[in-house]
């Protein structure tokens, strides 16, 4: 699939995926380091219903083990975290000039139950939409989240359920967010190595882990330019622009 089709599915279904675009030693490399961080922590259990503090910058919370500033913790990877083909995508939906909001990693495990439909819309957590029911009205491609899968994704280890959603559709729920199966939902099973984009309007849900080990996600949110900072944006990440290690197509998409 070239650039431009990658672009166009983004806008009229919400997501597109870049399958195996990582090979297969960057993969198993990110995988050791974001092992080794888990060991460091003294491998908790990756899920906690609230917010749990592990170390500067990394939580367990109901996605798992999140660290937030990944490439301040583990500064090589700013060489290598981008890929030329899906940035070119990102920007023929956001504009040239988007911005890379947050770099960060998710690793899961069994003990984290289905992880209910939600949205990201503004850059966060939901929860606040679906308390008051007053859901945005967001008419535009305004904010695109990456999630790079470092395992192969199968029905064991919790394949993602996404609801197509083209560009102005309506944003609240379309179906009960806790139902576990949606009437339309596309089930994702992805080699290892490959990469979501998913707009953050589209509705999305992950089923339980059932067997041993880590489930992990390289995740990175990009904004368009004049959209409203987003509620989870990193301000520190301008600072990789002085990195020896990162990428020109890096310092091309952090925000002056």
């Amino acid at each position: 699939m070239d650039v431009a089709a990658h672009t166009q599915e983004l806008v009229e279904r919400g997501y597109t995926v870049f399958e195996s675009v990582y090979p297969p030693e960057w993969v198993a490399q990110m995988r050791a380091d974001i092992e080794g961080i888990h060991t460091e922590l003294g491998k908790p259990n990756c899920y906690a219903p609230d917010s749990v503090e592990l170390a500067p910058e990394i939580n367990l919370c109901a996605a798992g083990m999140a660290v937030r500033r990944l490439l301040h913790l583990r500064p090589r990877w700013a060489a290598s975290i981008l890929r030329p083909e899906v940035i070119a995508a990102l920007r023929g939906a956001l504009g040239h000039d988007m911005t890379l909001e947050i770099a960060g990693c998710v690793a899961s495990d069994k003990t984290r139950p289905f992880f209910s439909w939600h949205t990201h819309v503004g850059g966060v957590d939901d929860g606040e939409y679906h308390k008051t029911g007053n859901w945005p009205s967001v008419n535009a491609t305004q904010r695109v989240m990456t999630l790079t899968y470092l395992q192969e994704l199968t029905d064991d280890n919790g394949p993602m359920l996404i609801y197509p959603r083209k560009v102005g559709d309506p944003l609240a729920p379309p179906q009960d967010p806790d139902a576990h199966a949606w009437a339309g939902q596309v089930e994702l099973r992805v080699p290892a190595g490959s990469l979501v984009a998913i707009d953050e309007c589209t509705w999305h849900a992950v089923r339980p882990k059932a067997d041993e080990g880590l489930r992990m996600f390289v995740g990175l949110t990009y904004a368009a330019r004049e959209a409203p900072v987003g509620g989870w944006a990193d301000d520190k990440l301008a600072e990789l622009a002085g990195a020896p290690e990162a990428s020109e197509l890096l310092r091309s998409v952090l925000r002056a």
